[in-house]
């Protein structure tokens, strides 16, 4: 996720207005689309390769884990940055110093975490393809509403920090931040979601294994 929402009028031009609730909008039906879909899946679908391989099932499950907890972590991070600040400055420190939207980048993890961590390979690499299908053209017009907003300093954050993928090596850190403790907490809240979808997980292949619930689909 980028640094876009409803932008002070004295920071944006004329033409931009109501860009920001625009693109909001647009990132909110795609990310509830998206958990319909993966919710139904989860739901019906069970993952072959897991019973096949039980060991690497479990060393998936691990490293899964440990996703969801690198991105709740992470999207804390960034709210630490960004809260209160979306449109009121350009961030370009902490995690944003490493890639433009490192809350997507962190909520992919998360995502991709949720599905290992139920042994589901297949399943995570098709929250990546759906990742790539579903948000590049909402990050796209994210970033054309903050080059309408930032003007050429938005241009030169983008000639030099990657879209998505963190550059660590250029990981630049803010002596003091000061982030909205009414945003910080909203995202605190929405970061637990990770953990929790991969507690869920878990838990349905577990209920599937025991015949509780009705296996639909079967997952290489």
């Amino acid at each position: 996720m980028s640094q876009t929402e409803a932008a002070p009028a004295q920071k944006k031009k004329p033409a931009a207005t109501g860009g920001g609730n625009v693109v909001a909008t647009r990132r909110i039906l795609v990310s509830r689309i998206a958990a319909v879909v993966l919710a139904g899946l989860m739901l019906t679908a069970h993952s072959a390769w897991s019973d096949a391989h039980p060991v690497w099932a479990a060393v998936a499950t691990v490293v899964g884990l440990a996703g969801t907890g690198a991105a709740c972590a992470g999207r804390l991070w960034c709210s630490v940055y960004i809260a209160g600040k979306k449109n009121r400055e350009l961030v370009k420190v902490g995690p944003y110093s490493v890639c433009r939207n490192p809350l997507y980048f962190f909520s992919l993890v998360g995502a991709i975490g949720a599905a290992l961590a139920g042994g589901m390979v297949s399943f995570a690499v098709g929250i990546a393809l759906l990742f790539v299908v579903g948000y590049r053209p909402v990050i796209e017009a994210e970033e054309r509403f903050l080059g309408g907003v930032f003007g050429d300093e938005f241009t030169e954050y983008v000639r030099t920090v990657p879209r998505l993928m963190p550059t660590w090596g250029r990981l630049v850190h803010a002596e003091i931040c000061q982030p909205s403790g009414r945003v910080f907490y909203r995202h605190a809240l929405s970061a637990l979601w990770f953990p929790a979808a991969a507690g869920v997980v878990m838990l349905i292949q577990v209920l599937q294994r025991a015949e509780v619930l009705p296996v639909l689909i079967r997952l290489p």
